[in-house]
């Protein structure tokens, strides 16, 4: 009967191999990214956003549809585009930064200039998540640490008390704990 267990052999092997990776800052999985301090990121992160940006006048014009069906019901709608790690941590991506961040750039400026338009539905935070001092996200992460989840929570009720739906003010930091 074979054995399932490795033998010492391959694991020292594995584990040179691996060793090796790690000191080139490459990762053993083609899913993540290591910068060149080991940060971890999540490679398609840097694809998906080539992708989807054909896609973007598209999705803001039908999210501004959906946003006047809802208010002619009496529904109150914000669409939230929450900030990825790649984004917020640039700067742990290393000489790699301009041609990861080319689509990504793209899409963030897109999605900004359309949030920036009077009645726009749509709710973008990367300068304030970037400016959220610490951690940002968890460590190995793609989540939001609570710093940056108290930010984007405060960013998102002060616009619903902007629009009307929230008691203005309902977010001053003396009341988020």
């Amino acid at each position: 009967v074979a054995s399932v267990h490795p033998s010492p052999r391959a694991v020292r092997v594995f584990g040179a191999v691996g060793s090796a990776l790690l000191a080139a800052n490459v990762s053993t999985s083609p899913q993540v990214f290591l910068g060149p301090q080991g940060d971890t990121f999540f490679a398609p992160d840097f694809s998906l956003a080539c992708e989807q940006r054909p896609l973007i006048p598209d999705a803001v014009t039908r999210i501004s549809a959906l946003r006047d069906t809802l208010q002619r019901r009496g529904i109150d709608f914000v669409y939230a585009v929450a900030p990825d790690r790649t984004s917020i941590e640039r700067d742990s991506l290393g000489p790699l930064t301009g041609p990861l961040m080319r689509c990504s750039d793209a899409v963030r400026a897109e999605l900004e200039a359309a949030a920036a338009q009077p009645g726009s539905p749509l709710l973008v935070g990367w300068d304030e998540v970037e400016a959220v001092p610490g951690d940002r996200y968890i460590e190995g992460d793609t989540h939001w640490s609570g710093h940056a989840a108290v930010v984007f929570s405060r960013l998102l009720v002060d616009r619903l008390g902007a629009d009307g739906v929230a008691e203005p003010g309902v977010s001053d930091p003396a009341d988020v704990h």
